[in-house]
């Protein structure tokens, strides 16, 4: 189990990680891709594509390597041509890097799994920084408002007091 940090800042619930890629369709990829807690490293690929099925390996490699910081989905370009579409897929292999359905990072063509990771790392780095500053102004601001309350309770109490009691 991982803690997904939507990108909300509700605090991240519990989820199981994948550590396979995950097949989505046209009809999947909103539920799969776009409300993912999780920035989604998107291969698109076809059976027929010999650099796809040479890429394969290496993809599901970094799913487990990476599983719990991404979840690595794959999408058959042929048998979904709206979400390939979608995104201006001219060739293949294609990588997205997707967070809540956003192209953040695209990677075309076959690359060695270090290129990779380090472009999957750099791009999921900022969500990951982001959810970090969210917490952290959060955390600030409810201290901040905990003293204004002890300022505004104090000030209430000693208005309620005399000028002889407080000399």
């Amino acid at each position: 189990m991982i803690l997904g940090a939507a990108g909300t800042d509700e605090r991240p619930e519990l989820l199981p990680a994948d550590d396979k890629p995950v097949t989505v369709t046209d009809a999947t990829f909103s539920a799969e891709v776009e409300r993912s807690p999780l920035p989604v490293p998107l291969d698109m690929w076809a059976p027929w594509c010999g650099l796809c099925r040479m890429m394969a390996p290496v993809i599901d490699e970094l799913a487990a390597e990476m599983a719990g910081r991404v979840r690595v989905a794959k999408l058959n370009v042929d048998e979904n041509p709206m979400t390939a579409a979608r995104f201006n897929a001219r060739s293949i292999p294609t990588l997205l890097a997707l967070k809540a359905g956003r192209e953040v990072d695209r990677i075309a063509a076959a690359q060695p799994k270090s290129e990779i990771a380090r472009r999957l790392e750099r791009a999921t780095a900022w969500f990951y920084h982001s959810y970090i500053e969210r917490r952290l102004a959060r955390s600030q601001a409810a201290r901040t408002q905990g003293f204004s309350e002890e300022v505004k309770h104090a000030n209430e109490r000693d208005s309620t007091r005399t000028m002889d009691q407080i000399l």
